[in-house]
């Protein structure tokens, strides 16, 4: 019996997709490998009907054997292949193999098998009543029961024209693509495993029947196989490394300049206001204006009304008057006002003006900021004058 452990990512009837079941051994390094490769393999999931993807991946420590399919594909029942609101489930289902101590176990992947990954929906039954994704997922011990391995398509795998086929194992910018056929396929994927088994390279990743180019986007593989095209061709990968450098930075000043955008709408109308305090303050001679008008209006009516006992005695023209003698007194008035109140401020600026241009001893005065940071580069030596 081989000696194997499980990853299933899915979801059950009510809970979304997450890892149902993981190696006992995986580290969060380990999870956050594969799951790269698995976010890859489930892009345009509509198009899984007749087309699973099969999957080999492999690296210092672990090679993954997978597959992504529908659910009615590895189980029989339909009530438990969909989920509450009657869409049709899929996932991954994979078997892990530690490398260099288990060659046997290899030898049951000869070639894509849908039958091998059938016990492993076992693990979404477990979980299929569950109402909350849990903490984390099944630990799954190496004991995973493959069955023996056979002669099984033995000779296929042997008759292989490689000067047929390129195989990326070192390339990481570049995946090699090749049409998604019965023949590629076989040849891919026999070329994987003997990659393998010789153990000629560290690193080893193959994907079969992916949809389209456009699902390739930020994919780790290295080698693929399409839909839609119709000869060998080469997808050049973005330097991750290029674009973490470069997107940061991008970000950083796009924020500062929203910030600043921000700051400047909202300090517009608090500008806005100060101004118009600012106005108010130099002409207060218009506040002045109206309320003495108001008071001398209402004191000379008041006056006119306690002494005149026959109010039918005043006319028009008495009205005319005494709204003109106030208009006048107000006027004036707040002319008045106004100028004594702008006296002590026209003193208080030329005070400050005249600080301001008085002359400072040599000593203190303030020196500028370039000519210290002048100073400053012209003490400091550069270091390669030495040589």
């Amino acid at each position: 019996m081989s000696k194997c452990s499980a990853i299933v990512y899915g979801r059950t009837y009510e809970v979304d997709f997450r890892f149902i079941a993981l190696p006992e051994n995986f580290t969060d390094d380990d999870k956050k490998w594969i799951d790269n490769y698995i976010k890859v393999t489930t892009r345009t999931a509509e198009k899984l009907t007749n087309n699973p993807r099969f999957s080999i991946v492999k690296n210092s420590q672990y090679c993954v054997f997978g597959v992504i399919c529908l659910a009615r594909d590895l189980h029989n029942v339909i009530e438990e292949t969909k989920d509450k609101y009657d869409r049709s489930l899929y996932g991954f289902f994979g078997y892990v193999i530690p490398v260099n101590e288990n060659v046997e176990a290899i030898h049951c992947f000869l070639e894509p098998n849908i039958d091998l990954f059938k016990p492993l929906y076992n693990y979404i039954l477990e979980q299929w009543n569950t109402r909350k994704k849990l903490s984390s997922p099944i630990r799954v011990s190496y004991n995973e029961k493959l069955g023996k391995y056979g002669e099984i398509n033995n000779q296929n795998y042997l008759d292989i024209d490689y000067k047929k086929i390129r195989y990326n194992t070192s390339s990481e910018k570049e995946i090699y693509l090749y049409p998604s056929s019965s023949e590629y396929n076989h040849f891919l994927w026999s070329m994987t495993i003997d990659n393998i088994l010789k153990d000629s390279v560290n690193s080893v990743s193959l994907c079969l029947n992916l949809t389209n180019k456009s699902d390739l986007e930020n994919a780790p593989f290295l080698n693929v196989t399409v839909n839609g095209i119709n000869s060998f061709e080469i997808y050049t990968k973005e330097s991750k490394i290029e674009t973490e450098k470069y997107i940061p930075n991008n970000d950083f000043t796009e924020k500062n300049d929203c910030t600043d955008r921000v700051l400047e709408k909202s300090s517009q109308p608090s500008i806005q206001k100060g101004k118009i305090n600012q106005n108010v303050d130099k002409n207060p001679s218009i506040y002045l204006f109206i309320i003495l008008f108001i008071i001398f209006s209402g004191l000379a009516f008041s006056i006119i009304f306690t002494t005149i006992k026959n109010l039918s005695i005043l006319s028009n023209n008495v009205i005319i008057v005494i709204f003109f003698i106030s208009l006048l007194l107000s006027a004036l008035l707040a002319f008045y006002l106004a100028k004594i109140k702008q006296k002590p401020t026209n003193q208080s600026k030329s005070s400050q003006s005249s600080t301001e241009n008085k002359t400072f001893p040599d000593k203190l005065k303030p020196k500028n900021k370039n000519t210290i940071s002048n100073s400053k580069q012209t003490k400091s030596k550069n270091p390669f004058d030495e040589f």
